[in-house]
């Protein structure tokens, strides 16, 4: 009878104070959760809610579909947040490049500096997006002074609120791009 007091009490304890987490920050949010149901995160599953530089994730973002992943993943990379975009990934998500097989967060991150350093700090534009399930395809460009990419496409591999796998495809004209 206490575990359906106390899960009951929890439903309508996330049915009332919830709403007003839409603001709160994540580690209030997981504070709360793990107060509500009187539970704590064990340690095996922190790897999806902390990253290694000590950022936590959203708890929320396991319930989002694959298109409202990407298009909060794009949202944190126009605002240049990379700890956000970074807790779209699965811990030992696998992003595939013509260069290589990038495995995990850290190795993602890295792979998005080289990017932006390659492009000036310039983001790309989408340009199509189209989904199926699980999958989602991301059309894309940029352009500056010294490199474009007219024809970038990237794909991407989502369950659960996190991409598992992602392949970019990028066809980089240096110069004008006039070539």
């Amino acid at each position: 009878m206490t575990v359906v007091r106390r899960f009951v009490s929890g439903i309508v304890a996330s049915i009332v104070l919830l709403p007003s987490l839409a603001f709160a920050s994540p580690d209030a949010e997981l504070s709360l959760v793990q107060k509500l149901l009187g539970i704590e995160l064990p340690a095996e599953l922190k790897q999806y809610t902390h990253l290694s530089n000590g950022y936590r994730c959203n708890p929320w973002r396991f319930l989002r579909t694959p298109k409202q992943v990407m298009i909060e993943h794009q949202q944190a990379l126009l605002a240049g947040d990379l700890d956000r975009a970074m807790c779209d990934y699965a811990p030992n998500a696998r992003v595939l490049t013509a260069d290589g097989v990038h495995v995990g967060r850290d190795a993602i991150l890295q792979g998005f500096m080289a990017l932006a350093q390659l492009f000036g700090g310039v983001m790309p534009t989408t340009t199509g997006m189209h989904h199926t399930g699980e999958v989602v395809m991301v059309n894309w460009e940029v352009y500056t002074p010294a490199m474009s990419v007219p024809d970038g496409v990237d794909t991407f591999v989502i369950r659960f609120g996190q991409i598992y796998y992602q392949t970019v495809h990028a066809r980089i004209v240096f110069g004008d791009g006039q070539n």
